[in-house]
């Protein structure tokens, strides 16, 4: 069936659907199955790559497989994607975020004199939460995290200050503590447990997205992979899409769930082009560089414990690293090392050649352990910062993004939806921020195609103002037609 589609397609005939959604990560599949569920089969995903999952993926180092996208389940508890991880028999292991030692420049172990530092920035960090609070009361203005900790008295002046700071924001937000927000962090301990889970599975934390995936028969039409979309036309009575290999969809409606690093590298052609209030919201959201980088060695060197920080210096390189030969990861002799790139650090890891990435980092290892360890077998560096079906890692919520800047990059221009996990408000740059889109934008899509109240956005042309999303019943075309004028 799928060849014969991509016959028809060479043709450049035009295929119907009721809904095209352009994606098949955890947001597309989501979706699609909030469709299918109530009653509306008649979609197509098209997928660019040759697999479902997005930047759930995996890669093979050492005889096992490791995954070089998503890799926790941040937050269990109520934590849907934690549900799924326990349904679906996911396999991993909860980090340990204690078992930490911390060595500097020359390769002491100084995780003794790091005690003092932590309750120090433990101290800055209550007056951050104190501030996060009274941000959410309307009390306080949303400030940076490095605003709100330099104010609780943490100035980050020695190496083991910095690397203790980059174990907890860095690490996370994939950005430095400047650019990213008090108001919009924090959201996952709160609605659920403090708790993470690295996923171990073999057969991978998409395996999620493919269980969800089991409404989609054997080669079912409905999913289409390999499918670059580069241009969509829309309106308010449909949306057209084309492929990069010619193939054309139309559809009443629309679900885009590209990450908004596509978004941001206008690599899609829309016409007309998107109003100016949706490319402001593009603009103003971030995506977070994060780079896992994979080392396997013939045997292992270095410490025991499951987190190795590295106080090289004030300017982090190669600084956070996981002992994967640690209890309860992968089997007795796997012997790899993980370290992590983020933020600014990882434009030169992608851009620069594996080889010269393995010298850098042996010359941490060597720092570290001395110069007689063995070099590695092999190493894997993923590269989602060029990849151009992501342009980054996760997105990250900036400073004095509100609320409502989120309602505005998920609303739709006519009939075409935005989705993914950086347009969800609560839990942007996570699984489950991707996979609670799908589901509520495939609602809203449903509400407008069975109810006819269909949610629009309109600018408040007196002040230039944008409200909130309303919600506006297609019978309306005067609200239409000023909504075009003025998007």
């Amino acid at each position: 069936m799928l060849v014969a589609m991509a016959a028809v397609s060479c043709k450049s005939v035009t295929e119907e659907r009721k809904v095209v959604i352009v994606g098949a990560g955890i947001a597309g599949i989501a979706a699609a199955k909030t469709l299918q569920e109530n009653g509306v089969e008649d979609f197509v995903i098209l997928e660019g790559s040759d697999r479902i999952g997005g930047r759930m993926r995996q890669g093979e180092i050492g005889g096992v497989k490791v995954e070089i996208g998503a890799n926790w389940v941040q937050g269990l508890g109520s934590n849907p994607i934690w549900d799924l991880a326990k349904r679906y028999n996911i396999s991993g292991k909860i980090s340990d975020y204690d078992d930490v030692v911390v060595r500097n420049k020359t390769g002491s172990d100084v995780t003794a004199e790091a005690e003092e530092v932590w309750e120090r920035f433990g101290t800055a960090q209550e007056y951050l939460e104190t501030w996060r609070k009274n941000i959410r009361d309307d009390k306080l203005p949303d400030v940076s995290i490095r605003v709100a900790l330099k104010l609780g008295g943490w100035k980050v002046k020695t190496p083991l200050e910095k690397v203790i700071e980059y174990f907890d924001y860095d690490f996370e937000y994939a950005d430095p503590p400047e650019v990213t927000s008090v108001n919009n962090t924090g959201w996952n301990s709160k609605d659920f447990t403090e708790e993470e889970y690295f996923v171990t599975d073999q057969r991978g934390f998409r395996h999620i997205v493919e269980r969800l995936s089991e409404f989609l028969s054997p080669n079912d039409s409905r999913l289409q992979l390999n499918k670059v979309v580069q241009t969509v036309s829309w309106t308010d009575a449909g949306v057209t899409l084309t492929a990069a290999d010619g193939s054309t969809y139309r559809g009443e409606y629309g679900l885009m769930t590209v990450s908004v690093g596509v978004l941001e590298n206008e690599v899609i052609d829309f016409t007309p082009d998107l109003p100016p209030w949706k490319v402001e919201e593009i603009y103003q959201f971030r995506m977070g560089q994060y780079c896992k980088i994979f080392l396997k060695f013939p045997r292992k060197f270095w410490d025991d414990n499951e987190y190795i920080l590295y106080a090289g210096s004030l300017w982090p390189q190669y600084a956070m690293w996981q002992n994967l030969e640690a209890e309860g990861f992968f089997p007795n002799g796997t012997n790899i090392l993980l370290v992590t790139a983020a933020a600014s650090e990882v434009q030169r890891v992608e851009l620069q050649s594996d080889e010269t990435t393995k010298q850098e980092v042996m010359a941490v290892l060597r720092n570290m352990y001395g110069n007689n360890i063995p070099e590695p077998e092999s190493i894997l560096v993923p590269r989602w910062l060029t990849n151009p079906l992501f342009f980054g890692a996760y997105s990250n919520w900036p400073v004095h993004v509100s609320a409502r800047d989120f309602e505005k990059l998920a609303a739709p221009v006519g009939r075409l939806y935005f989705g993914g996990e950086a347009t969800h408000p609560r839990y942007n740059g996570y699984v489950q921020g991707g996979y609670l889109s799908g589901i509520d934008q495939a609602n809203a899509i449903l509400k407008c195609m069975q109810q006819g109240v269909c949610k629009s956005y309109q600018p408040d042309v007196s002040s230039g103002a944008v409200v909130t999303p309303i919600s506006v019943a297609l019978l309306l075309p005067i609200m239409t037609a000023m909504f075009l004028l003025h998007g």
